[in-house]
């Protein structure tokens, strides 16, 4: 296999249909601690886009290549490529150099709360999909932990301001949103991980705990806008319709936990999420200001340092 051939499979590895959740985030950090687009801002863009979702990926695909043999969802190139045993070294060669670039780039900024942010995010790759911890196999850690996908990119991106109020319950609580559809997510693969012997929050306690967990999360999060919605009522109701259609939908899961249904909340799901990531990060970078930027740098550094 020749370097475009490895570079095409790497780039279906990395998942790009995903890179907006860490953009979305990171970018967030960013308009939270008022920190301008410079060259070291649009490097880390280019990190959470593929060096850092390959290395996620790519040790998850390395260390679920026998399940993922016979998974249906390989079918389609979204959910990333098949990889052979041929592919190990270079897949594996390209992770260290993924993880090496994102800890140089930390090291770079002389901020030791940057740096170790990102070495952090380096360790929560491994540990997530690599023996002997490989988080994604204990649940509900294996959802409760997937947190770290947004929760990593915008620390990073906070601290760039010299500031650790982004170390807050209620930003742990927004960020648990990825673990809800994690847990979604687990509930569409429910069946075929059973059959495998994987465990996950919906193979071993269930389609309808996992969907309850992924509702009660959501509801959270509804609440905790709701109380705080005199920061910013405009955002408040933003978001609370957001989450409402999150919550209803969850309850209908949790009413019928079959994979099939699964499978349909997890795809009214992502498309739910890219349509807010667009307002995120593609309406930012493609005409200019986001229609609620002013409110949202306000409003969040507000809310995290609790007044």
């Amino acid at each position: 296999m020749d370097f475009l051939q490895k570079l095409t499979k790497a780039f279906w590895i990395s998942r790009p249909i995903f890179w907006i959740g860490p953009l979305a985030a990171y970018k967030a950090g960013l308009w939270a601690a008022g920190i301008p687009m410079g060259p070291l801002q649009w490097l880390e863009v280019f990190i959470f886009a593929f060096p850092a979702s390959f290395l996620i990926y790519g040790l998850n695909d390395i260390y679920d290549r026998e399940q993922d043999r016979n998974s249906s969802r390989k079918s389609s190139r979204v959910w990333g490529e098949k990889i052979r045993e041929e592919d190990v070294p270079w897949v594996k060669n390209w992770c260290i150099a993924a993880a090496l670039g994102m800890a140089l780039v930390g090291i770079a900024t002389l901020n030791p709360i940057h740096a170790l942010l990102a070495f952090s995010g380096i360790a929560f790759a491994y540990a997530y999909s690599a023996p002997p911890i490989r988080l994604k196999e204990k649940p509900p850690l294996d959802s409760l932990t997937s947190a770290c996908y947004v929760f990593i990119p915008f620390g990073l991106a906070y601290t760039l301001g010299g500031s650790l109020d982004f170390l807050d319950w209620r930003f742990g609580l927004l960020c648990l949103n990825v673990s809800a559809l994690h847990a979604i997510a687990a509930v569409a693969d429910m069946d075929d991980d059973r059959k495998e012997g994987v465990r996950t929050i919906a193979s071993a306690f269930g389609g309808r705990f996992a969907a309850l967990f992924a509702a009660l999360i959501f509801s959270l999060n509804f609440l905790m806008v709701f109380l705080n919605s005199g920061i910013s009522p405009d955002m408040a109701l933003v978001a609370e319709a957001a989450a409402l259609p999150c919550i209803l939908l969850c309850l209908w899961l949790a009413a019928f936990p079959a994979q099939r249904n699964g499978k349909t909340a997890l795809k009214l799901l992502i498309a739910y999420g890219m349509l807010w990531g667009y307002f995120l990060v593609l309406h930012y970078f493609v005409f200019g200001r986001h229609f609620m930027q002013d409110e949202f740098v306000r409003a969040v550094p507000r809310l995290l340092s609790g007044n």
